[in-house]
């Protein structure tokens, strides 16, 4: 396969022509060209009749058609189709990730193909023999954009960008009217740096490549950029998004002189984030007489905030009356932060009943809170639902959680399942039930299953509930028979047990015996204890 990428480069007398076309052919050679629509325009005039001014008919342009007319043509639309754009999706890749985001009116091509050689050719123009004047109007254009005029006025880019222009040392900038021509001409056959909104072209905006650059890089928007920005902007609603994006680039004193005025005019959405630049400036009073205004006014985060400030200050009462309030309408963050409060206070069930509200509205920290809750309850069943969903937000604590709940509620199961047949008498089962509930602390309920069994004369049963009276309730006296009946059935174990028994009876003599019985017998642990007795 031979490919030729731009092939009306190749194409001329001593290189891609019609014979050596054929030739490679002839030899089975597959060749693949690339060109774009203007020169698929140029070499299909094939007669001078069709030439213009700015293309006259040549040999050459001859030469490009014969070409073309021994080749299978494929048009490649530049606008993706919806499947072409699905593909892209799951590749996963970051570049095509950053191209679908912001391919806006272009095609994706466009922008990973002309975005870096536009970057690379606006950096390069700032030299003195080339377009300074045209740098700074895409630079001016760029960071209106980014402090949101999206519709941008030329006279704004007029203005502002002398600013910018002053920045380029030893510039000699070309006229107005070629860096204009510059700045907006199509480039590699994709798109300008500054490029028309609509038809008419009385509103500009930059090539988004350009300004994803800026904003990869961190770069901050110029001083000069905010005052004309405002100046254009109609709306209040706007000019509050103005005053996010100068609070984004850390211009604190930018955005309150924007969203001042605003608040003053009962604006609710620059009432409240006025009051939270003026909390992180530590000036409480007015953050709080703020935040009451917009709660008011009815902003949704506003009573949620307030409550915050309110609990930092340590009055509670009146941040669970805020959060309550914000919890009503639906803030899953003030639902779980109420729950807080009141569990501290010991109201439980109101507790519960806003973590079940924070929870239902995918709150994380309320889905792990509340399956914690449910599995201390041994509510296993409704823990590991609200585990799962805990581990679909990434909640790392939750996975091994939600693992032992799984294991617990399977242990549930098996319990039921021996507790049905121990009711039926099958003292095997019992004794199975009562060990699961000791290793589960449930002595209580596993005690009355070893009586059971004992009582029938199950062995081990025996043993173990000789042992319980013994160990557990420090019952000697009660536990010795139930010892000594296992010990005469054989269980060196239980001799060994009933020993120790006698022992804390005071019994040395009989215990002695019984312990020496079971260590003969092969009882590790009754051979420590003699060895560990006293010398006579």
């Amino acid at each position: 396969m031979l490919w030729l990428d731009d092939v009306e480069d190749y194409i001329r007398d001593d290189g891609l022509e019609p014979a050596l076309l054929s030739g490679l052919v002839d030899q089975r050679v597959v060749v693949l060209a690339t060109l774009r629509d203007e020169q698929v325009d140029r070499f299909q005039r094939r007669s001078s009749s069709q030439a213009t001014p700015e293309a006259p008919y040549s040999s050459l342009t001859n030469l490009g058609a014969r070409v073309l007319n021994m080749a299978e043509q494929i048009r490649l639309d530049r606008m993706w189709s919806r499947t072409e754009l699905n593909r892209a999706e799951e590749l996963g890749d970051p570049g095509l990730e950053e191209a679908l985001r912001h391919r806006g009116d272009y095609g994706i091509a466009e922008y990973l193909g002309a975005g870096p050689a536009l970057l690379d050719e606006m950096n390069r123009a700032c030299r003195a023999s080339g377009n300074p004047r045209g740098h700074a109007y895409v630079r001016a254009a760029v960071d209106l954009h980014r402090a949101g005029l999206l519709e941008i006025p030329f006279a704004a880019i007029e203005e502002l960008h002398l600013t910018y222009l002053k920045k380029i040392p030893g510039s000699r900038p070309e006229p107005a009217a070629e860096a204009f021509t510059w700045a907006t001409r199509i480039h590699y056959g994709a798109t300008g740096m500054i490029n028309p909104v609509g038809v008419d072209s009385v509103a500009w905006r930059p090539f988004d490549y350009l300004v994803e650059h800026f904003d990869r890089d961190e770069q901050s928007v110029h001083p000069d950029t905010w005052a004309i920005v405002c100046r254009y902007v109609q709306h209040d609603f706007h000019l509050y998004l103005v005053g996010s994006l100068a609070a984004t680039f850390g211009e604190g004193d930018v955005a309150e002189s924007i969203w001042r005025p605003l608040a003053d005019a009962g604006n609710a959405d620059a009432l409240f984030r006025l009051a939270l630049l003026q909390s992180r400036q530590e000036n409480s009073t007015e953050s709080e007489d703020l935040l009451r205004r917009a709660a008011d006014l009815g902003h949704e985060d506003a009573p949620y905030g307030l409550g915050l400030l309110l609990r930092e200050q340590g009055r509670l009462q009146e941040c669970e009356v805020q959060w309550q309030r914000a919890a009503i309408e639906g803030n899953a963050e003030a639902a779980y932060g109420l729950s807080k409060i009141l569990h501290e206070q010991g109201r439980i069930v109101e507790a519960e009943t806003w973590l079940r509200a924070s929870a239902e509205d995918s709150h994380v920290e309320a889905l792990y809170t509340l399956g914690v809750l449910l599995a201390k309850r041994r509510q296993y069943r409704e823990s590991e639902r609200w585990l799962w969903l805990a581990v679909h937000q990434r909640v790392d604590e939750a996975e091994e959680l939600l693992e032992t709940v799984i294991r617990l509620r399977e242990v549930a199961r098996d319990i039921e399942d021996l507790r049905n047949e121990a009711r039926k008498g099958d003292w095997e089962a019992a004794f199975a039930l009562a060990e699961i509930l000791i290793a589960l602390d449930d002595v209580k309920e596993a005690e009355h299953w070893l009586n059971q069994a004992a009582y029938a004369g199950h062995p081990e049963s025996t043993l173990r509930y000789g042992i319980i009276l013994s160990v557990v309730h420090e019952n000697h006296k009660g536990g010795e028979p139930w010892l000594r009946r296992a010990a005469n059935a054989g269980s060196t174990e239980a001799t060994y047990w009933l020993g120790l028994n006698l022992g804390m009876q005071k019994r040395g003599r009989e215990s002695l015996q019984l312990i020496t019985l079971a260590a003969q017998a092969g009882h590790p642990a009754a051979a420590e204890h003699l060895r560990n007795l006293p010398e006579p």
